[in-house]
């Protein structure tokens, strides 16, 4: 009995080794470093929601997945020229990214907050005001700078960078004197560093969902249907509790 079962456990093995052989691996472009969505550890490691949201979904349909790093302002260019079957990374879904790519059902809310040191309000309470004549960071390639635009805020200095991490350590030498990020990454950030999130999340778009191309219905059906059983699974729990619960 024991050789019976060892013999049908090897055979299921190796039939979903077969599968996942048999299907092409799907190419997931993603931005190299934005916490708690996309995270490196050592030996490039890539871990975060989307990374555990992406190898769930590659699992369900029994696709290899294969990441490409890249910076976020890259992500939905590598789907509109083929580098990449999907994109993922915090992306917002909003009308104008939606011009380039289709996008899945969100999978989380999107909404954003300032960050800075608490130090330079100078004893007084946070508010569009405080950001007059202010300079802010902003991640390229992100909605940000147009929202800021339409805050109301008197001659801001948007000041773009490549990556989020370099936003950080601007705000730390204080060559910046506010940031805009996602509302995950600035609680993240809250919690690994001495900076503070300033007033309340904003929100922006149609939540964070999965870029695809504009030509591949097939793939967006097929992840909209993965993401709902991930979504429904114990596995979406656990990772939300790991990567975002804290946030």
């Amino acid at each position: 009995m024991k050789q019976l079962k060892l013999i049908i456990f090897l055979l299921t093995a190796l039939a979903c080794t077969v599968s996942f052989a048999q299907n092409p691996p799907l190419r997931v472009a993603l931005n190299r470093f934005s916490p708690p969505f996309v995270m490196q550890g050592a030996h490039e490691q890539l871990f975060g929601f989307d990374v555990a949201m992406m190898n769930a979904i590659c699992k369900i349909l029994e696709r290899e997945c294969q990441f490409r790093v890249m910076s976020f302002n890259q992500l939905l260019n590598a789907v509109v020229n083929k580098e990449a079957d999907v994109a993922v990374g915090s992306i917002g879904i909003t009308a104008e990214r939606a011009a380039l790519v289709n996008f899945s059902l969100p999978y989380l809310p999107s909404k954003a907050l300032f960050m800075g040191d608490t130090s330079k309000l100078n004893g007084q309470e946070f508010s569009i005001k405080t950001l007059n004549n202010k300079r802010i960071g902003v991640e390229a390639g992100t909605v940000f700078t147009s929202e800021i635009t339409h805050m109301g805020i008197n001659n801001p200095e948007v000041v773009t960078f490549q990556y989020e991490e370099d936003i950080i350590e601007a705000l730390a030498n204080e060559d910046i004197d506010f940031a805009l990020l996602d509302a995950p990454s600035a609680q993240y950030w809250q919690a690994h560093s001495s900076l503070k999130i300033l007033g309340e999340p904003i929100p922006y778009g149609l939540g964070l969902g999965i870029g695809i191309g504009k030509d591949d219905m097939p793939l967006l059906q097929s992840i909209n249907q993965a993401l709902l059983q991930y979504q429904n699974s114990p596995d979406f729990k656990k990772d939300y509790n790991m990567y975002l619960q804290a946030f």
